[in-house]
């Protein structure tokens, strides 16, 4: 029964979708910020700054 249950696991392919975009997604950030100028960066790193400091916030409240 435990097999036959970790057999269906491993044939489960549901989420590889997500992982392939994720996995995508994660060359394309990194091609881009390799070829950005580096006049953007310190303006990307005050978006990204004001993003984390409003997830910690929102975490922090519930």
């Amino acid at each position: 029964m435990i097999t036959f249950y970790l057999l269906e696991l491993l044939r489960d392919d549901r989420g590889q979708d997500l992982i392939e975009y994720a996995l995508m997604a994660a060359l394309v950030g990194t091609s881009i910020g390799v070829v950005m100028p580096g006049w953007i960066f310190p303006e990307v790193s005050q978006i990204m700054s004001k993003v984390t400091a409003a997830l910690v916030a929102a975490t922090s409240a519930s």
